[in-house]
């Protein structure tokens, strides 16, 4: 997804300086001012291109680490053992009905 955001960028930054230099000459400032809002946009496009590859090193390199330290300490693959009784007592709820409030 970050190489096709890369060249849809590089696409568009191309395209608006040829569109740019093309309808400069023809018309005047208005195209000349869309075709550097079109630059701009594929701009914006690489630079998100840029942070979804460098997302994308994070999260390897997260799984790199993980997956040595769980290969360096077996028995954290083991499930964590039961804390206690963790239900609560609902006495205090024997006379409690649903929909109805105090007077």
């Amino acid at each position: 997804m970050a190489d096709f955001m890369r060249i849809t960028g590089i696409i568009q930054i191309i395209g608006g300086i040829i569109l740019g230099l093309i309808l400069g000459n023809m018309y005047g400032s208005w195209s000349v001012a869309f075709c550097i809002v079109v630059v701009l946009n594929g701009v914006l496009f690489i630079a998100i291109s840029i942070m979804m590859e460098s997302i994308q090193r994070m999260e390897d390199n997260i799984y790199q680490l993980s997956k040595a330290y769980f290969q360096n300490n077996p028995s954290e693959h083991s499930s964590p053992k039961a804390l206690g009784n963790s239900r609560s007592s609902l006495s205090k709820m024997t006379h409690y009905k649903m929909g109805q409030t105090e007077e």
